[in-house]
């Protein structure tokens, strides 16, 4: 097997520095590089082909988690490990759900460092329990709400769809040749299957379902 390679991402040099040191330590490791903004490590993965990114959660000016997305897209191999504070819980589960395989804390020490290089390397997750169980609680409620989705009729999902437009029940009624009343009808009934509150919760989630585009 040859050397992991790796590439530094984040914009606090004296931390780069850090790692810099501890690394060319390292046997199996080469550092490839580093970068200390998101636009220059999407460069220097396509330029470098590392095999695994250490990367700043917060790393300006997109972030990590657009960052990450980024380079995913055209490099589904790289394996991507964030790099975060106590305080960086929610960048971190952003990170995550864009594709970064696990994380390290800013001030890990260096044995825990190479393992999570290794680990990340060999496509295992590193994930902390509160971390890894918000991610499983977002993909229940996607799933709550893709099973009330196929609860609707058809004709309910149309006037889902035009609610997320911004059409009022007359609007709705006219376009669709049907009564006012038939229309608050079909708009309680999907509130009730979505277990929505009002219009409003309808509108926003048709858009993250993907039923209209986010004008």
């Amino acid at each position: 097997m040859g050397r992991i390679r790796v590439l530094i991402a984040n914009h606090h040099t004296l931390f780069r520095q850090g790692l810099k040191k501890i690394l060319e330590e390292q046997p199996d490791i080469q550092l490839v590089g580093e970068a200390s903004s998101g636009y220059e490590t999407v460069a220097k993965a396509g330029a470098l082909s590392p095999n695994v990114i250490l990367m700043d959660v917060n790393i300006p000016p997109q972030g990590g988690a657009s960052t990450t997305r980024a380079i995913k897209e055209r490099h589904s191999g790289m394996e991507i490990i964030g790099v975060a504070s106590h305080s960086d819980r929610e960048s971190l589960l952003e990170m995550v759900k864009a594709g970064a395989i696990g994380y390290i804390l800013q001030d890990v020490e260096s044995e825990e460092l190479i393992k999570a290089i290794h680990f990340g390397y060999s496509g295992q997750s590193m994930l902390p329990p509160e971390v890894a169980t918000k991610l499983v609680e977002e993909l229940a409620n996607l799933m709550h709400r893709i099973n009330g989705l196929q609860t609707l009729t058809p004709r309910e999902e149309e006037i889902l769809q035009l609610v997320a437009q911004g059409f009022t029940n007359r609007d709705i009624a006219n376009r669709l040749f049907i009564s006012d009343k038939t229309v608050r009808n079909h708009v309680s009934n999907i509130l009730r299957k979505l277990e929505l509150k009002d219009r409003t919760q309808a509108a926003l989630y048709a858009l993250r379902m993907g039923l209209v585009k986010n004008r």
